[in-house]
């Protein structure tokens, strides 16, 4: 019932908030005091800020994979299968994607595992018929049936993931392995000359180590005579600290130029080349690629995420309406400092995505795989100042909690200090600072729920302005590339 009432303040359903809350507060009085002070007319906190459904949606099919590789950060390095009893996207989760699919232009089917192992798979492609529709597969279990399959259920592109000589990439660097996988996409390419069919176009993505840069160009070279054009690179991401050395976040501004020349090369003789998104490799991107353009629907269907990098949603899909989750305040909140404020302000975990800023990803790598000694005290001391919280010391729990979110690295728990000294502060009634230390909180922690709510809140109590017109706007430039159609020719009448 908690969750349900936080639920509801976050949709801006506060009808329904304030009747649960009449009949329990269900430990959340203070959440009743605020909401009581919030006019029945008061406009929504952030409430311009919101934007149409996203044109990419992208969800897992598969959660298995016999590949095997080293890198994998899914759990697959020593595994076939995730789960005993769920291995695959059901039907009847994939139709329950259709209102977010109905407002889309681009859908997605990649990972968790081996895409083409899912039996259902031209079922989904056949729903998304008129979609640009991607597959990514390691290309393993393609085979000429498989592949009359993503000719006949209308894919338009296929996405290769294969990293050349790398022990750690999908073959394990076996030679075997990479004139099998060559061998694969000539079989393709000669399927569609049989059956008439220009689609699905094959592209190519590849995850770069210190084992595979050197060989790049070539990979490249050997795309374009098998008819590629398109090439998506990113680095590899260890899967354990003592793979680092590995990487190219060992000295990632060397290799990046090693890379920008390939790709200079390649871009030049009017190849799309792409490191992630953009036509160079870069230390950190602008803005976010994801955000206002994407939703990513991975194992917990229930938490979709507007991104594929670290944030995790603070609110529930089940019973809101797509419209209501994609425009619920916290991601009004979170395009707000993105794209509204003069400076440009993620939430803490974006600051070192692999994505948005691959230099400062490696340069987290060493504490993203081991806690500090001091952290442990932080934790022990963080459960003890909670204690001081309960029994009313609230001067000397905010002192600590304050040397916590100063001092820990750890961003959950920086953001629940903060929380805490946020709700001390509630209830002292000073809601301006409540107000900034709550901000604080989901800096550091986006999911958390309780501090979302008393921060919706107070943005309504303290009636926070907000910039009219957007002063940035996320960049389309990838999607527009494939925003047409690729042109096909009618199958053949008697194709398969």
């Amino acid at each position: 019932m908690k969750e349900t009432i936080l639920q509801a303040i976050l949709t801006d359903d506060l009808s329904r908030a304030r009747a649960l809350l009449a009949d329990d507060a269900n430990g959340l009085e203070t959440v009743r005091l605020l909401l009581d002070q919030v006019k029945d007319k008061s406009s929504k906190p952030l409430g311009n800020v919101q934007t149409p459904l996203p044109r990419v949606v992208s969800t897992s099919v598969s959660y298995t994979c016999g590949v095997g590789c080293k890198m994998c950060n899914a759990g697959f390095a020593e595994k076939t299968y995730l789960f005993e009893d769920y291995k695959y996207l059901s039907p009847e989760q994939f139709d329950a994607l259709e209102p977010w699919l109905e407002k889309s232009s681009h859908v997605v089917f990649v990972g968790l595992g081996e895409t083409l192992d899912c039996p259902h798979i031209e079922t989904y492609l056949n729903k998304v018929r008129d979609k640009i529709s991607f597959l990514t597969t390691s290309g393993v279990p393609l085979n000429r049936e498989k592949a009359e399959m993503l000719i006949r259920s209308g894919l338009k592109y296929i996405n290769y993931s294969f990293d050349g000589n790398s022990t750690m990439g999908h073959g394990g660097g076996s030679t075997a392995y990479a004139k099998k996988f060559w061998n694969k996409i000539s079989m393709m390419e000669q399927i569609k000359q049989e059956s008439g069919s220009s689609l699905p176009e094959q592209m190519l993505t590849i995850a770069l180590n210190i084992e595979n840069l050197h060989e790049l160009h070539n990979i490249i070279a050997t795309g374009v005579q098998h008819g590629m054009s398109k090439f998506m690179l990113s680095p590899m991401t260890p899967p354990a600290k003592e793979s680092i050395p590995d990487t190219l976040h060992a000295d990632y501004d060397r290799y990046k130029e090693k890379i920008n020349r390939v790709m200079q090369y390649w871009n030049a003789k009017e190849k799309f080349v792409r490191f992630f998104e953009l036509p160079q490799a870069y230390d950190e991107s602008n803005l976010c690629h994801f955000l206002d353009k994407q939703i990513v629907f991975e194992l917990n269907r229930d938490r979709p995420k507007v991104c594929c990098g670290p944030l995790d949603a603070p609110l529930r899909l089940t019973e809101t309406l797509p419209a209501d989750y994609w425009n619920a305040f916290p991601f009004r909140y979170l395009r707000y400092h993105e794209f509204y404020k003069p400076t440009a302000t993620l939430p803490a975990a974006c600051e070192a995505c692999w994505f948005k800023a691959p230099k400062k990803f490696g340069e987290s790598l060493q504490t993203r795989f081991s806690m500090p000694p001091q952290q442990e005290e932080f934790h022990q001391l963080y459960q003890a100042t909670s204690k001081l919280k309960k029994l009313g010391r609230y001067e000397e729990a905010q002192t600590i909690f304050r040397h916590i979110a100063n001092n820990a690295t750890e961003l959950s728990l920086k953001g629940k200090a903060w929380f805490h000294i946020g709700e001390m502060q509630l209830f002292g009634k000073n809601y301006v600072s409540a107000q900034t230390s709550f901000e604080n909180s989901v800096h550091y922690c986006f999911d958390h729920q309780l501090a979302f709510a008393y921060l919706y809140l107070l943005y309504a109590i303290n009636e926070v302005p907000c910039t009219e017109k957007p002063l940035r706007l996320p960049n389309q430039e990838f999607l527009d590339y494939f925003k047409e159609l690729p042109k096909d020719r009618s199958l053949k009448t008697d194709a398969f």
